[in-house]
């Protein structure tokens, strides 16, 4: 999901702490939309999109500033 266009700016040093933080925000936005299958299962209701929305607007936010911190802008 990362492309090489997303860290022309990005210097060597910090590409660890970069990915570190693009792997966690993507790992947020997969903990939501996990947490929204098994809710929406158990109990047969849209209760799971609210988990799915909250967890994918924390993990957007973490990568969009992941993204302006160490490349400098959003592209």
């Amino acid at each position: 999901m990362i492309h090489s266009y997303h860290y022309t700016k990005v210097s060597e040093e910090d590409k660890t702490n970069y990915t570190e933080e693009m792997g966690k925000s993507m790992i947020y936005i997969g903990i939501g939309s996990l947490l929204a299958g098994i809710i929406d299962f158990i109990t047969k209701s849209g209760y799971g999109w609210l988990f799915f929305t909250i967890f994918f607007i924390l993990g957007s936010i973490k990568m969009f500033k992941a993204q302006k911190r160490y490349n400098g802008g959003i592209f």
